[in-house]
């Protein structure tokens, strides 16, 4: 996939099948899972012991994922899944989010549909 046609928060489309694709949602949080694991298992090894323990674990675990997530993405690739709208794109046709509903209230609807005059 060419990294030039791909753009967040949008669906990958497959020029070969038209489906729609995007990367797993869980690839990202077992690799820093894994990555805090193993600088906990590391650190516990070198000695370090409670509060100490899980702050340099924490620490470790976050640098190890930044350092070493990108190369570790090229040789185990994240895999594709079917594309699956965020929550905040399910069943909106616009795509302007608004703060406050619009003005007009159902009842003021149900008045209008009814063929009365309002007054």
């Amino acid at each position: 996939m060419p990294t030039e046609t791909y753009r967040g928060w949008e669906p990958w489309v497959c020029p070969g099948c038209s489906r729609a694709f995007q990367f797993s949602k869980a690839h990202g949080s077992v690799l820093q899972l894994f990555f805090w694991g193993v600088a906990l298992l590391a650190l516990y090894l070198l000695g370090f012991r409670g509060l100490q323990l899980f702050g340099a674990a924490l620490v470790g675990g976050f640098v190890l994922t930044v350092v070493l997530a990108g190369p570790f993405d090229r040789v185990i690739p994240p895999r594709l899944e079917p594309y699956e709208a965020p929550f905040w794109k399910q069943g909106k046709q616009d795509k302007n989010l608004r703060l406050f509903p619009d003005e007009r209230t159902d009842s003021e609807e149900d008045k209008q549909t009814d063929g009365s005059d309002p007054e």
